[in-house]
């Protein structure tokens, strides 16, 4: 089920990036993605948000800044 809520979340910032040109939104998107991994194979919410985070700082700060 939280697989499917990771996906849900995936699509919501992939559409705000449509909406928007910013190129902030999309690295989210990819986070999300990320964190579906953990939750497909069942590891806890905590690992998942922390895998969603950490690929999306990683993402913003070396694609974004970098």
């Amino acid at each position: 089920m939280e697989a499917i809520i990771w996906l849900g979340v995936m699509i919501a910032f992939a559409v705000g990036e449509a909406v928007t040109v910013g190129l902030t939104s999309i690295w989210f998107a990819v986070g999300a993605l990320a964190a579906m991994v953990p939750a497909i194979i069942g590891m806890d919410f905590t690992a998942q948000f922390a895998v969603f985070t950490v690929v999306s700082t990683v993402l913003i700060n070396v694609l974004a800044f970098g």
